[in-house]
């Protein structure tokens, strides 16, 4: 995701990405589509968040 002013960062994990780009994101083949891979543990390039849970996991780390 980028933001209007440059900032590029994972909409899942919220990383600065302007250095990884797409190499942050998982490129491995899962035969079922929404399996976690068992090959890393990178974000998943086509995963939705949940709302309620990033919101919490934000709150937490600014406290």
């Amino acid at each position: 995701m980028t933001c209007r002013y440059g900032y590029v960062m994972c909409y899942l994990c919220r990383k600065d990405l302007r250095q990884k780009s797409y190499v942050h994101f998982c490129d491995h083949f899962r035969p079922m589509p929404g399996q976690k891979c068992k090959k890393c543990k990178k974000c998943d390039l086509y995963k939705t968040e949940v709302g309620e849970k990033v919101i919490k996991e934000a709150t937490i780390k600014d406290f």
